[in-house]
């Protein structure tokens, strides 16, 4: 159901922080014109909430870019009209571009103002493009990685998971994520957000990537044990 031009526009709040959460609908709603019908933490609590309460736009903290992006995805299938915006920390063009592809009308830095929040939000809810600073500075340029040198690399190697890396120790002996997921008792969804949260830690753009580094530090044998069965070709990227 449209939202009449003289209703407040209904958004909704999603940040792992509750502080900072409810400074946010605090500010916002000191806008006439906006209403923040709730505030939630995680993905899966937004895309309840948007069922539920049928925001015009939802606002989605980047910090955790594997939720963000999915709950973006089942939050545009599911609430017809509403707009995403993702409000980030840093200027990783890679994961600012797969949000724009998963449905986003836009990002913005936490750093803009709430008056440049607010025009966002208003701007989302006319079904209008959103771009905030970052985007505006990237979208010409197209996603690409941003380096990292050795020590860097070797960090963002050393903060996988004991699960991330027994997923990439799959992926080395060329196995697709079906059969990943069949190997290590999971889903494929969950395997997918997995390999999400991979590609982000290590600012790769592809599985095959991801699997050449943990082997260059030595987390993945670059051989399969004798005796594993094989998959039929590389990993996915």
């Amino acid at each position: 159901m449209a939202r009449a031009p003289t209703e407040p526009i209904r958004v909704l709040v999603v940040d792992p922080h509750r502080s900072s959460g409810e400074a946010l609908q605090l500010a916002l709603s000191d806008a006439p014109d906006l209403e923040v019908v709730e505030v939630v933490a995680d993905g899966d609590a937004a895309v309840r909430a948007a069922a539920r309460r049928r925001p015009d736009v939802v606002l989605i903290d980047l910090e955790r870019p594997a939720s963000a992006l999915e709950a973006t995805r089942r939050i545009r299938a599911r609430v017809e009209g509403a707009g995403v915006i993702l409000f980030a920390e840093d200027d990783d063009p890679l994961t600012l571009a797969r949000a724009l592809r998963a449905g986003a009308s836009g990002c913005v830095r936490k750093t803009d103002g709430v008056g440049d929040l607010a025009d966002a939000v208003r701007r989302a809810a006319r079904g209008e493009p959103v771009r905030g600073e970052v985007v505006a500075e990237r979208s010409a340029q197209g996603p690409r990685r941003r380096s990292a040198g050795p020590d860097q690399l070797g960090e963002r190697v050393e903060r996988l998971t004991p699960r991330e890396l027994e997923i990439l120790r799959e992926a080395a002996l060329g196995r697709r994520n079906d059969d990943i997921a069949r190997a290590l008792g999971m889903s494929r969804h969950t395997v997918r957000t997995h390999v999400q949260n991979i590609l982000t830690k290590l600012g790769v753009h592809s599985k095959l990537e991801a699997v050449l580094v943990a082997i260059r530090y030595g987390r993945v044998a670059p051989l399969a044990p004798s005796g594993r069965e094989r998959g039929t070709g590389p990993p996915e990227p």
